[in-house]
Order: C-alpha cells, then structure tokens, then sequence
C-alpha cells in the first residue's frame, strides 16, 4: 500500500470501522503521560491522542517502557469543548482501562517519518 492510499484509508475510517482496529480484550493499566497530545479529524468523529513514556499491565504486574499513544474517539461537540486536550496532566500516573491496537501493515514512509520525528 502506498502512502497517500494508506493515508486517505485512515481519514475515511467511520468510528465504528476505527473501533474494529482494536482488540476486544480489555486491559487495566496504571499509564505514565508524557505530556503532549492532539486531535485529528477522522470520518465523523475526532480522534484524540496522548503520549505515554511508560505503563505497566494491572494484571500481570509487567511494565512496558519506551514511547506510546493512548487514543480515543470524541464527537465534534466534546473535542470542541474546553479542556479537552488537558485530560491528562503532564507526567502524571493514571489508570486507564484500554484495549491494545490489532497490527497492522503500516507503509515504510509512516515507519521512517516516526523513526526521525521522535
């Protein structure tokens, strides 16, 4: 898949579509935020991200270090709200329950693009 086709795939996914990129299975997580975070506009609803440095799995007591995104979907309405972005506080340890993202085939551009942007 080339990168412009790759691109305009994910900007069309309808959220339910987006939902299905994630695995059903439910986990707790204790999170370190990194601090930064942005929206993107997706087909009908906004997708939220935050970084994270580090997390570790509630149930099994793992920790996972190294960079990572937590994301979710809001409406128009709630990402046009105030604060949004400032949900969670900069290094700040929060509990989270989430569902780990399916992999996927990403286009190399996107792998190389995220290598030098760090």
């Amino acid at each position: 898949m080339e990168l412009l086709e790759y691109m305009r795939s994910q900007s069309d996914m309808m959220q339910d579509e987006w939902e299905r990129t994630f695995e059903e299975e439910v986990r707790e997580l204790l999170v370190l935020v990194a601090g930064s975070s942005g929206a993107g506009k997706r087909n009908g609803f906004w997708e939220v991200a935050h970084s994270y440095l580090a997390y570790v799995d509630c149930e099994t007591g793992a920790l996972y270090t190294g960079d990572g995104r937590i994301v979710y979907p809001v409406s128009d309405e709630e990402h046009d709200a105030v604060g949004l972005l400032d949900r969670f506080r900069q290094e700040a340890v929060c509990r989270l329950k989430a569902h780990k993202k399916i992999p996927h085939e990403v286009p190399e551009a996107v792998t190389a693009f995220s290598r030098t942007s760090s």
